[in-house]
């Protein structure tokens, strides 16, 4: 699946730093991509990737040390650099809503379900008290809360798991965005939870036709709900494409380390497989004191973002313009698998 002509979120070129002391630390770095209406996108990567920053930005929930540096970020043709923190507020949750990765730090300990739902359908002016309490019921027992009447009484703590999870995809769901922004919304979840709580997504998902941000760091995950995935190393997109070319025939040597990584059935009596060394900047790619196939010019100069068949891939060994120097073939053989 490839985004549409009139995409609902065009991201353009958008770089984010962390002031640390007196230094900018690149947290993002010429992230782009579209999101088309109704479709679900998946953002995979290590830990200090770029993924939870890309979704704070898209949100314009950044914390007070981090800027964006440059960049374009455009919901529906509106540019979201561009609006006043009041016009902000009228977006968040109505256009665009976040369910966050831990549900329980996310809900306000000290204050009901009912009440921080109803917060929300005040901040945007929807209906008067008891048509606001007849739509989070409904919203409730359309995540499958059961009794929902009564559950609204009740406090975050009093909700399993799984419940304060449904809770949120609710309150995300309340006022039918556009688009929803998930940051790891099942990784603190066991694996029968996951699945419900991902079946339950797809299927809300269909119902209102909402796109769907999916942020996960579980391959296997992203596989089960999402049409496109973009792979991200060192705050940029490193790999690009539809779910299936991407996990089956990942061009990225980074890509490919990650897939060798994943724990399998059939390979339950080996040593798992690890990516070697650490994120290292410079003016080369950040990947190349990782990567089995790195040359100089991996090291002296970055790699351009190039299109190979139908996907995007960020790699010397894809650009023909490159210095690189291919050995064996195509640079698209099992040779250069991880």
């Amino acid at each position: 699946m490839t985004p549409g002509p009139d995409p609902l979120l065009v991201v353009r070129d958008l770089s984010v730093g962390y002031m640390v002391g007196a230094t900018n630390i690149a947290a993002l770095d010429q992230v782009e991509f579209d999101i088309d209406r109704g479709e679900s996108l998946g953002i995979v990567g290590e830990s200090g990737s770029g993924k939870s920053t890309l979704g704070l930005t898209l949100m314009s929930l950044l914390p007070r040390n981090a800027s964006i540096r440059a960049g374009a970020v455009i919901l529906k043709g509106l540019n979201l650099r561009n609006l006043q923190p009041e016009d902000l507020r009228e977006i968040q949750g109505k256009e665009v809503a976040m369910i966050f990765q831990d549900p329980l730090t996310s809900l306000n300990p000290t204050l009901r379900i009912g009440t921080q739902m109803m917060d929300v359908l005040r901040a945007h002016g929807h209906g008067m008290h008891q048509t606001r309490r007849e739509r989070i019921i409904r919203a409730l027992e359309e995540v499958g809360i059961p009794d929902a009447a009564n559950r609204i009484k009740r406090f975050p703590h009093e909700f399993s798991g799984g419940m304060r999870q449904r809770v949120m995809i609710a309150m995300a769901l309340m006022l039918e965005p556009a688009l929803i922004i998930a940051d790891e919304p099942t990784s603190a979840l066991d694996t029968t939870l996951q699945v419900q709580i991902l079946a339950l997504m797809k299927r809300l998902q269909t119902k209102h036709g909402t796109a769907i941000l999916f942020i996960s760091h579980d391959l296997a995950v992203v596989a089960g709900v999402c049409h496109r995935v973009l792979v991200m190393y060192a705050g940029r997109v490193v790999e690009e494409g539809d779910v299936s070319s991407v996990l089956e025939r990942p061009l990225h040597p980074y890509t490919k380390a990650l897939l060798a990584s994943r724990p399998s059935v059939t390979r339950r009596n080996e040593r798992l497989a690890t990516i070697p060394g650490r994120v290292q900047l410079g003016l080369g790619c950040a990947f190349a004191n990782r990567c089995l196939h790195a040359q100089s010019v991996c090291r002296r100069q970055a790699p351009r973002y190039v299109k190979v068949e139908r996907n995007r891939v960020r790699c010397h060994i894809y650009d023909e313009s490159s210095a690189y120097h291919v050995e064996g073939g195509s640079p698209l053989s099992d040779g250069f698998d991880v």
